[in-house]
């Protein structure tokens, strides 16, 4: 009889590693196949973008294919740092070298740029986000996403680990204690949309995270209070009455949401880009017929580069590209769900954030709908820094992706 019962064991056995190993197969299907569809989904994106640099290259006077071998070689540079990083355990950041080297890093060369000459570190747009090295330009504020979102990461991650996550204080003071530093010194270059944008990934992740819905309810009902009263005394003491670009900046939006009207000095920009969409229409004018990009709308290779494309493949145009991002954000929560690790899952989350707020923020604002921060949209402006932060980011997402089984199983044992 033992001799039966044994043998019935060890059938059983043979059976439960085979159905674990039939599991454990499937799901390695299933990260092969959405680390290929992220890779052709950003070749499609990346593809279209530099197709559109060259139709926005057109608009300039001088070395029109120079804007595009930029564009082209800051990709393939950004494609590197992807590949790279993708081979680096992401469990690395968590170490507590990396951790000092994230935090401490950016503040010192924050504090750097404040004291750099103007040579170095100019004024662009009002804001002294830029350091000038030679032919190129770094913006360390965007640069330093992806280590921001390291760092909040690793932060909740311990917390959950550590069965705090209840302990709403200390999730608040140690969150302010990563956030403050970056927005100080950023408010310091007077670069607004990379604070908000900060802040912005900021509550994703507290969201994201076990902090209680009605603590999230009532800051986010504070937050939108404190947001609609500021503009409405903005839009009440009217553009006469306001100092400082900034302030008539969000009261031209306001006038032009409200009434149509943007001022010739502060919301040029968003009245000819609506001009380009308008013209573009249903299917848009064709690749390369757009005429706003004829010194009509200022930034197009940058802020407002989805009006060119908007205007030359119409609104189903904008709508497909915008599902390319959509199915690539999608991509990146799958991966945040499918991973058993709190770090793994928040990183990725936050790199999500990071990509789908950037989009929104700079179709809203050159559609109207948000005020002008000076965010590009991800994969498609030119810009190294961007392209570089977005890349190294999904190059950590496809190293997650891959090896985060990995820590769940050493847990298990």
């Amino acid at each position: 009889m033992k001799r039966k019962d044994a043998i019935h064991e060890n059938i059983y056995d043979k059976y439960q590693k085979l159905h674990e190993s039939g599991e454990e197969l499937e799901k390695q299907v299933s990260r092969n196949k959405r680390s290929s569809a992220l890779l052709m989904i950003l070749f499609i994106i990346l593809s279209l973008s530099i197709a559109n640099m060259f139709s926005v290259s057109l608009g300039l006077r001088n070395d029109q294919l120079g804007l595009v071998k930029k564009h082209t070689l800051m990709i393939f540079i950004g494609l590197f740092l992807c590949f790279v990083l993708s081979k680096i355990s992401y469990k690395t950041f968590q170490k507590s070298f990396a951790k000092k080297a994230l935090y401490i890093i950016p503040l010192l060369i924050f504090i750097g740029m404040m004291l750099a000459p103007s040579s170095i570190v100019p004024v662009r747009n009002g804001a002294k986000a830029w350091i000038q090295l030679g032919g190129f330009a770094i913006q360390p504020a965007e640069l330093f996403k992806v280590s921001y979102i390291i760092l909040l990461s690793g932060v909740l991650a311990r917390i959950e680990d550590e069965n705090s996550m209840k302990d709403y204080t200390l999730i608040i003071l140690v969150g302010a204690f990563t956030f403050l530093p970056y927005a100080i010194f950023i408010h310091l270059q007077n670069d607004l949309g990379a604070i908000i944008h900060y802040a912005l990934i900021t509550g994703y992740l507290f969201v994201l995270s076990n902090i209680s819905i009605k603590i999230i309810r009532l800051w986010s009902l504070i937050g939108g209070v404190a947001v609609v009263s500021a503009f409405s005394l903005i839009y009440k003491l009217g553009a006469d009455n306001l100092s400082g670009y900034k302030l008539k900046r969000i009261y031209s939006f306001l006038d032009g949401l409200f009434t149509g009207n943007y001022s010739p000095e502060f919301g040029y920009q968003v009245r000819q880009a609506l001009i380009g969409f308008g013209s573009g229409g249903f299917l848009g004018k064709g690749f390369a017929n757009g005429i706003q990009k004829y010194s009509y709308v200022p930034e197009t290779a940058t802020d407002f580069i989805s009006v060119t494309f908007g205007e030359e493949f119409g609104l189903l145009g904008m709508f497909i590209l915008l599902s390319f991002y959509l199915i690539l954000y999608w991509i990146i929560c799958t991966i945040s769900k499918e991973c058993q690790d709190s770090f793994g899952k928040y990183l990725s989350a936050g790199i999500g954030a990071y990509l789908i707020i950037q989009v929104f923020i700079n179709i809203g604002v050159a559609i109207g709908i948000l005020p002008v921060f000076g965010l590009t949209l991800p994969l498609f402006s030119n810009g190294g820094s961007s392209i570089f932060a977005i890349l190294s980011a999904l190059g950590i997402c496809l190293n997650i992706n891959k090896t985060s089984h990995l820590f769940e199983k050493k847990k298990k044992k």
